[in-house]
């Protein structure tokens, strides 16, 4: 499967008012997920925090929760602060593909993550071992479309 969205800054690591913790922070609430996610990937390493990706089209959510995840945490699994803790409960559980994130002649592989109940079918967010943005070369306030490629997986 292929798609295409565009990368879109969220938070610094700050809760604010009205918006979701960013992932920098639940990764250190809950670091079962970066053990997870290696384990599934068998990366060496995580990145702190993901790239969102905005403007997927809502057919792509659709698709992909027809596959089989190569990695799944359920909502009442995982930690956020007080004050946003219904959210993993409202998101029933976040499922994790391998893919890759094409852009330009750079490509990384990620794991593209989406909530089997999402805020908005619209988003996705993309993890890798290092940076995307800095791989990349994405600027922060200079967003750009990138295209992803998710991989089936391949059953036992």
């Amino acid at each position: 499967m292929r798609f295409n969205g565009t990368t879109a800054h969220r938070t610094g690591g700050l809760t604010t008012e009205g918006h979701a913790p960013s992932e920098s922070l639940i990764q250190k609430l809950n670091p079962q997920r970066e053990v997870g996610i290696l384990k599934a990937t068998g990366w060496t390493q995580l990145a702190t925090g993901s790239l969102n990706l905005v403007s997927v089209k809502e057919h792509v959510h659709t698709e992909l929760l027809r596959e089989q995840p190569v990695y799944e945490e359920r909502g009442t699994d995982i930690k956020y602060p007080t004050a946003s803790a219904g959210i993993p409960l409202a998101r029933v559980s976040y499922r994790y593909y391998s893919g890759r994130v094409d852009f330009g002649s750079k490509k990384e592989n990620v794991l593209v993550r989406i909530a089997e109940v999402p805020a908005s079918k619209t988003i996705v967010e993309l993890f890798s071992q290092e940076k995307l943005r800095v791989k990349l070369g994405i600027e922060v306030g200079k967003e750009k479309e990138v295209e992803v490629v998710v991989f089936h997986r391949k059953e036992k």
